[in-house]
């Protein structure tokens, strides 16, 4: 009971510090787990280390740092501001960033109050995430290294695709399509008859366009065809979001 009531109190001081900057509980919980009864005591003398856990915001660490007092030129401060700035480039669509984009954004991220770091505080910190396969940087595009390895991958297995794959072959392509146009009741406009076309006869494809440009009745047509002229083979589609998915699941029927 008294180990319990111990622990209790520990988890109530850890909540009780953290409330002001809006730690859920379920956060505080995992801090518990990860640093144990030491939780409130690693909290104040060393902030940064909540950057170990999964899901902590930079912002966030950086703010309960300031409020200690702790030194600001940590070398976990650096490590969280380059993956935070990273992070928020990946969300707004990019797999990498330029190295000296990276290193202003960085420079005014760690100095937000005051300057507390230079430079070549930054640069140092970027030559050791790149020393420690955190980051990767490849001709001043600095990607984390994950990503630049999905990259990579990515290319590697679309030249292969584009060097061996083979699109099956369909007898009388012009007679599948119109058959699909009247079972779909669908009347393709000459650019979306191309499309089809050549997604059907090469190994990779891409169609694009803003919305209401008819990607999706195209990509109907295309499926139709395929579906019915090679039957044994599996079809898959895959969408960035879970809402992109389902909407595309609607209306194919794939």
């Amino acid at each position: 009971i008294l180990v319990s009531y111990r622990a209790t109190r520990k988890l109530r001081d850890l909540t009780e510090y953290l409330a002001p900057f809006g730690v859920s509980v379920k956060k505080i919980a995992k801090i518990q787990e990860v640093f144990g009864d030491d939780s409130l005591a690693i909290v104040r003398r060393d902030p940064f280390q909540l950057c170990r856990i999964r899901g902590f915001g930079f912002l966030t660490v950086d703010e309960i740092a300031r409020k200690t007092k702790v030194s600001l030129k940590n070398p976990l401060r650096f490590a969280g501001a380059i993956e935070f700035l990273l992070d928020e480039a990946k969300g707004a669509g990019h797999l990498f960033l330029p190295l000296e984009s990276l290193s202003e954004r960085c420079y005014d991220l760690l100095n937000r109050e005051q300057e507390v770091v230079s430079l070549n505080d930054v640069a140092a910190a970027l030559q050791t995430a790149h020393q420690e396969k955190r980051i990767y940087n490849e001709n001043g595009r600095v990607y984390p290294y994950f990503e630049r390895h999905c990259e990579v991958q990515t290319a590697k297995r679309l030249v292969s695709m584009l060097l061996y794959g083979e699109a099956p072959p369909i007898h009388d392509l012009r007679n599948e399509i119109e058959a699909s146009e009247r079972a779909l009741h669908q009347q393709l406009a000459d650019s979306q008859r191309r499309a089809v076309e050549l997604c059907l006869t090469q190994p990779v494809s891409i169609i694009t366009g803003g919305p209401g440009v008819g990607k999706t009745t195209t990509l109907r047509v295309i499926l139709d065809i395929y579906h019915r002229t090679q039957p044994d083979n599996e079809i898959l589609l895959v969408a960035p979001t879970g809402k992109a998915s389902r909407r595309m699941s609607e209306q194919t029927g794939f």
